[in-house]
């Protein structure tokens, strides 16, 4: 049996291996485990070289200018990946390119005013001047990163795109903290944001320099078209419902951290930024598979309920329920190791962490609903949704930390963040007409079925 097996085995495994599609969802899972294990090695090294206290204060602000960051793009990280296929399909290249032009300028526009701002308020808060500056730097940058990385996935390929976003730019401050503690100087907050921003402009150079050879390739050859872009009235509305979607969805990732610092103290917010990180370790996969099926949900939006969106989202179902079994199996048996990783202090984190771990293992079983809304038309319904629910986090998680502290706190997170994934996907089944959960697919469940208004 064996020899016969084996020679019809190689050229199945050629087959799946020329499949484009399956070719980039492995190219987009390699970026997500590399950028993730990037990561960890980068918030590993920093906590020991600041110290609690100094991490704590640095998550605080991380997690502000993160949400900063996602608050100055206006929807055009998302709005762009609709606009540009749209675009081709009516007019060509040139359409498109009109668009992206249209779309870059909103954004630098928005980025620079959101980057003044921010400088200012994080003086008006207290911090120094080179803080202040260095904090509405990291802001503008990571901002035009995040646009540039939609972008180039959509363009030029998910490894222009999210290879510079994952790997490029946190290998600056991963250098900068091992330095540190290699020389035994200190490394504070500002001396992160000063290493992440050049490397963020390494970075953008690289993805620059990416969307531009795929751009005049795309081009080559094509005869003239007029570019008819969406009228404006029309464009904004859109952008509108896509940014309202995307800030909530930045703030379910970041108020949690944010409002601890606030109400507790920044060694609370060390605790939880650094649970929260290793919670979020087992859903790389996950996350990985939702940066291949954003791409696909882009192209099928058209026909949501069709083979091509069922396919796609199918195809990534299988591997998350495997990625989320295995992560929550490390978490518990080694989360008390990870934590070692941080530092001795961040032992106390250990209680949230499991917490947490639970939460985030049934939201990425939930699949990628927040994408399947909101790139189907139907980001009016998922922003009102979120929206009440990152109401009722921040009311929760600041009642539960006053009253409960940083368990209490926790708590209210997790237990607010299942409750959303839930709804969101009883009304994604309702509206697209497909069930985008792991179980769903799986079990067959993803089949279209009517859909309402």
């Amino acid at each position: 049996m064996r020899g016969f097996a084996v020679p019809g085995l190689i050229p199945r495994l050629r087959d799946l291996g020329a499949r484009p599609g399956l070719r980039d969802l492995a190219l987009a899972l390699v970026l997500k485990v590399g950028g993730s294990g990037l990561a960890f090695a980068m918030l590993t090294l920093a906590a020991r070289a600041m110290g609690l206290h100094e991490f704590g204060v640095f998550a605080y602000w991380f997690s502000a200018l993160s949400f900063a960051a996602v608050a100055v793009l206006l929807g055009q990280e998302a709005a762009i990946m609709i606009d540009w296929q749209r675009a081709l399909d009516a007019g060509g290249p040139a359409a498109a390119r009109a668009g992206l032009r249209r779309s870059a300028r909103v954004v630098l526009l928005s980025g620079l005013v959101g980057g003044a701002v921010t400088a200012c308020a994080g003086h008006l808060a207290g911090a120094g001047w080179l803080f202040s500056a260095l904090a509405g730097t990291f802001s503008v940058l990571l901002a035009a990163l995040v646009y540039g990385t939609h972008v180039a996935r959509t363009i030029a390929g998910i490894a222009r795109g999210d290879g510079q976003f994952e790997l490029t730019w946190r290998l600056f401050p991963t250098a900068g903290a091992a330095l540190a503690l290699l020389a035994s100087v200190p490394f504070h907050a500002e001396t992160f944001f000063a290493w992440a921003v050049g490397g963020i402009l390494v970075a953008l150079g690289i993805q620059a320099a990416g969307i531009g050879a795929a751009l005049r390739g795309a081009s080559a050859g094509m005869a003239p078209v007029k570019a008819a872009l969406d009228p404006l009235p029309v464009w904004a509305a859109r952008s509108a419902r896509l940014w309202l979607g995307g800030v909530l969805d930045a703030a379910n990732q970041y108020v949690d951290v944010f409002l601890i610092g606030l109400l507790l103290s920044p060694v609370e917010a060390g605790l939880y930024y650094a649970a929260a990180r290793l919670a979020a370790l087992f859903a790389i996969v996950s996350a990985g598979l939702h940066v291949f099926s954003s791409r696909e949900i882009a192209r099928h939006a058209a026909d949501p309920a069709g083979p091509g969106m069922r396919a796609a989202l199918r195809l990534v179902g299988g591997a998350t329920a495997l990625a989320v079994g295995g992560g929550v199996l490390v978490i518990f048996v080694g989360g008390q190791w990870l934590l070692d990783l941080f530092g001795q202090a961040f032992h106390a984190a250990y209680p949230p962490l499991v917490i947490l771990t639970v939460g985030v293992a049934a939201i990425a079983l939930g699949g990628p609903v927040p994408a399947v809304m909101r790139l189907t038309g139907h980001e009016a319904a998922y922003a009102r949704i979120a929206g009440y629910f990152v109401l009722a986090r921040c009311a929760c998680v600041a009642a539960a930390a006053l009253a409960g502290g940083l368990i209490g706190a926790t708590l209210a997170s997790a237990l607010c963040s299942l409750a959303c994934a839930v709804t969101l996907n009883a009304v994604c089944r309702r509206r697209v007409g497909i069930d985008p959960s792991v179980l769903g697919l799986i079990g067959g469940a993803g089949r279209a079925r009517e859909t309402l208004p």
